[in-house]
């Protein structure tokens, strides 16, 4: 996970000005780029996860997805082009982008045979490991930019991190069917696996945790044009205040599994959303003042929450495909994209900053305590407590 995660920490902010500034493709062949990827990364995500749960062949799926990001990489570094871009962002970068649910499904297979208090914190444990990279590879990046290194040494980088991932699968991972839980594979068809993700119950539940996750989003889309509005702010504030939102994020998610044995995985979920409401509603009136500093940690303590939990959630909901439920990870990260964007849109439409604080702290609010009141009295579980592995 710290692997990938070094690799999604050094392309993601950097990607739009290597397409743009570095190879001469218009913003809005890139924002065709970004969508034809994102959409392929949904198809990929689906297929990787049926493919794997019928088979069981989850090592070599986790092969193919680290040798495309190695590939992409690779063939950008060494003929550095516009197709060579092309290529690695809208085919092969979605592909190794699989790994990320995938590393969830195995997750959650390893942990199968732990107490429920301890494999219930699993999760938001590795997705607070995906996030260290974020704040220590990303200043890194900054002080070799100043020093004068290319933009383009990203893509080396990014061959090492997926060289490193690549080689764990090849060298550490248990082959499969000699791991030491059980994964026989489930046998259903394409069909039948597409049905049951279609199913309104996961559907729903899908569309509510998208919507939940939109206000994190929404506050990266809004974080910089907030802050540097404010009278007396610049972009080191930005800066500023995005790392202690990360550095309270982290310790949270490694906690937050106990937070969801106490509460369950939806009531922690609608506790951490009405904090982070309040951040949202506060945010752009506080940005000036110093009062800024202390809504820091109330949003990387409430956003820990709200990154971590859902993915033990989309497991649960689907506890004996984990392969699918690593697909539905995919699903929500797109769909917060579309609701996040389109919260920006309303917001800046009907009053500005203030308006997208508040749509953006009571939508997500709302979907959260929908998504509780259906999981009223479901069990352990997000639905039924027949779902768990023993």
């Amino acid at each position: 996970m710290v692997a990938m995660a070094s690799f999604f920490a050094s392309i993601a902010p950097y990607q739009s000005l290597i397409a743009v500034k570095g190879f001469g493709i218009s913003e809005r062949g890139f924002a065709t780029i970004f969508v034809l990827g994102a959409l392929f990364s949904l198809a990929a995500s689906t297929f990787v996860g049926v493919i794997t749960d019928r088979t069981g062949r989850r090592r070599n799926a986790a092969r193919l997805a680290a040798a495309a990001g190695l590939v992409g990489a690779l063939a950008v570094a060494l003929l550095p082009s516009p197709g060579a871009y092309v290529v690695a962002h809208v085919l092969l970068f979605p592909i190794g982008g699989t790994l990320f649910g995938q590393l969830f499904a195995l997750s959650r297979l390893a942990s199968s045979g732990l107490p429920r208090a301890q494999a219930i914190s699993v999760p938001p444990a590795l997705r607070a490991l995906f996030a260290v990279p974020f704040v220590v590879i990303l200043p890194l990046w900054a002080a070799a930019f100043r020093a004068g290194a290319d933009l383009l040494s990203i893509y080396v980088f990014c061959t090492v991190a997926s060289t490193v991932t690549l080689a764990i699968f090849l060298l550490a991972w248990p082959r499969d069917g000699q791991t030491r839980w059980s994964d026989p594979g489930s046998g259903m068809s394409l069909r039948q696996s597409l049905a049951e993700l279609a199913a309104p119950r996961v559907l729903l539940r899908v569309v509510l945790i998208s919507t939940i996750l939109a206000a994190t989003m929404l506050y990266m889309i809004a974080m910089g044009l907030v802050i540097t509005a404010a009278p007396g702010r610049d972009n080191a504030d930005v800066a500023l205040f995005a790392a202690i939102v990360v550095a309270f994020e982290i310790p949270m998610m490694m906690v937050a599994g106990r937070l969801a044995l106490r509460l369950g995985h939806t009531g922690a979920i609608l506790a951490a959303a009405a904090v982070y409401a309040l951040f949202m509603l506060l945010f752009p009136h506080v940005a000036g003042s110093w009062a800024l500093w202390l809504l820091a940690p109330v949003a990387g303590a409430s956003a820990g929450v709200v990154l971590s939990l859902p993915m033990g959630y989309l497991q649960e909901l689907l506890a004996d495909r984990p392969g699918a439920g690593g697909s539905l990870i995919a699903y929500v990260n797109f769909g917060a994209q579309l609701v996040a964007a389109g919260l920006f849109s309303a917001g800046l439409a009907l009053g500005g900053h203030a308006m997208i604080g508040l749509l953006g702290g009571l939508v997500p609010l709302g979907a959260a305590a929908l998504l509780w009141q259906m999981d009223r009295g479901a069990g352990p579980g997000p639905l039924t407590g027949q779902h768990q592995r023993p």
